[in-house]
């Protein structure tokens, strides 16, 4: 589960994070002006925090998978931080994703396509899934596939 978690917390949030700030935001910013700056920046900032976050979570999670581990007194109060960091950002998400358009423009499309041509094939979160002669994670002995 520790593997799982430390692969997919990371790269989710990197996608998360490339979606608003390649497309999310400039159409926002193109349909509502500087209005939403504020919104945007904060957004931004928690971007950033919660990437240290989960970098950090997932330092601490793969420190559990190794024998020789100290109990980690802190990472209980690390996730609960990182939580409501979550949560809060989870708020403001909701806040400008309602100020998104029902129907996108050319122009609009063109960016989600253009961004979604630059993700890794196959799409997230498969192109996580091991390749080649590595095995495939198991849980509970059954396979994943």
């Amino acid at each position: 589960m520790v593997r799982i978690l430390t692969r997919t917390l990371e790269a989710s949030w990197s996608e998360h994070v490339s979606f608003q700030g390649e497309v999310v935001f400039p159409i926002l910013i193109a349909r509502h002006g500087p209005d939403l700056a504020p919104d945007l920046e904060r957004l931004d900032g928690e971007h950033k925090r919660l990437a240290e976050l989960h970098a950090e979570i997932s330092r601490r999670l793969e420190a559990l998978l190794k024998p020789d581990r100290a109990v980690d007194e802190g990472i209980e109060a690390l996730v609960r931080d990182t939580l409501a960091c979550r949560l809060s950002h989870l708020e403001c998400d909701s806040g400008i994703n309602s100020r998104l358009p029902d129907a996108f423009t050319a122009a609009e499309r063109t960016l989600c396509e253009k961004w979604s041509q630059t993700r890794p094939h196959p799409r997230f979160p498969l192109n996580l899934l091991p390749k080649g002669d590595r095995p495939f994670p198991k849980l509970g002995g059954k396979r994943l596939h």
